[in-house]
């Protein structure tokens, strides 16, 4: 709440997602009240100390939309070779040859507590997936460590935990749901170590996992294998949702 409370006021800036003190409004204070910025500079400190950091995502109001694609361009998102282009309003990852590693584009946008949805479309036997509470692996953008949701043939609503333990959750309701070839929509639910995935509706995965990521980024996949493509539209990030996802409410999730 301090570091909120900072960073609202200006005397906290993010800086690579690491909170530092904002020197020159520090400077402006000690001008007029020594005192005061001692204060500010502890409080940012214990901030920093308590969420690890990183720049807290929870400083959203519930319910409150991220911005995380401004749906005409790349900007605020890094990928590596030319996998990923927009194309009619949508985000396109292309391979014409075959992918020896999967292909990642990454948001800048931090998750924790949050709703995603996304609709995806799929050339015929292309695989892909969202990774989210995820950390990049130096020194390349395609290697990443923390959850993904699959999304393609076998794999509809898959949680899988990449680069750590595989495959958490997965059903043969994924399957069921989904229209191969065409747009179909995925959600992702995630509250403290609960998850939850969701496919045109459908519940495909609940899993509580005490041991897992609690923050980190968002990244779009399109999966290593023969020539494929997928697409990306209407992107929604909510932070601090609340615990409902299928039509399904917390009790029954």
């Amino acid at each position: 709440r301090a570091y909120c409370h900072l960073l609202a006021g200006g005397l906290a800036t993010q800086d690579g997602h690491r909170p530092k003190v904002n020197a020159e409004r520090l400077w402006a204070i000690d001008v007029f009240d020594p005192e005061l910025m001692r204060v500010e500079i502890q409080v940012t400190e214990h901030a920093k100390q308590e969420i690890g950091a990183v720049s807290d995502p929870r400083c959203g109001k519930p319910g409150q939309k991220l911005a995380v694609w401004n749906g005409r361009d790349l900007t605020g998102w890094k990928g590596e070779g030319d996998v990923w282009r927009v194309e009619d309003g949508h985000i396109v990852g292309r391979s014409n040859a075959a992918l020896a590693q999967s292909a990642l584009l990454w948001s800048d946008a931090v998750v924790r507590d949050f709703h995603l949805s996304v609709w995806v479309k799929q050339a015929t036997g292309s695989v892909g997936g969202v990774q989210f509470r995820s950390q990049r692996l130096k020194p390349h953008l395609n290697q990443a460590k923390g959850y993904r949701a699959d999304v393609g043939p076998d794999v509809w609503g898959r949680l899988f935990h990449e680069q750590g333990r595989a495959e958490l959750a997965r059903s043969d309701d994924g399957a069921r749901a989904a229209k191969p070839g065409d747009w179909n929509r995925l959600e992702i639910l995630a509250l403290g170590h609960r998850l939850w995935t969701a496919i045109n509706g459908q519940l495909t995965a609940a899993y509580e996992d005490p041991r897992g990521e609690l923050t980190g980024f968002v990244a779009l996949e399109l999966h290593a294998g023969p020539a494929a493509e997928i697409r990306f539209r209407d992107l929604v990030v909510v932070q601090n949702p609340k615990a409902t996802l299928a039509g399904l409410n917390e009790a029954a999730l």
